[in-house]
């Protein structure tokens, strides 16, 4: 995991919008754990697209205890629907993961998963990594 790094009060969410979650029972979904590191932290959060119980781009807040956790979870399965650019402050310390289920590509199902890194580590240099997959280049 991302250590010390990975805990911050302002967080802002990367996902991909190229591959669709695949038809799985359960239903797959993508989205993201917020966890808090102290007591009486408020979380407000903007999710980019609907989550359950919440409107897309409707800034709400949650309250939550030390080691509790909420989970903003995206039920629509296509790529298209995305979390990608959801906004997450605090007023205390927290950490936040996100996790794609069940993304397909050509039948083949692959879940992601990541600790993030709050956005007081977003830098100016990036490494973008070219790989093919079934020849397609990604």
């Amino acid at each position: 995991m991302k250590g010390t790094k990975a805990i911050g009060t302002d967080f802002y969410t990367p996902f991909q919008k190229f591959w669709n979650n695949g038809s799985t029972t359960p239903a797959s979904f993508s989205s993201f754990e917020i966890v808090a590191t102290e007591n009486n932290t408020t979380v407000l959060i903007t999710p980019r697209t609907a989550i359950t119980g919440h409107a897309a781009n409707a800034t709400f807040s949650v309250i939550l205890q030390q080691g509790e956790t909420y989970s903003a979870r995206d039920m629509n399965s296509t790529a298209t629907s995305s979390l990608a650019g959801s906004i997450i402050s605090a007023n205390k310390d927290i950490c936040v993961t996100t996790y794609s289920g069940a993304l397909s590509n050509s039948g083949c199902l692959s879940t992601m998963g990541d600790q993030i890194t709050s956005s007081e580590f977003i830098g100016n240099d990036y490494i973008i990594h070219r790989s093919t997959m079934n020849d397609e280049k990604v």
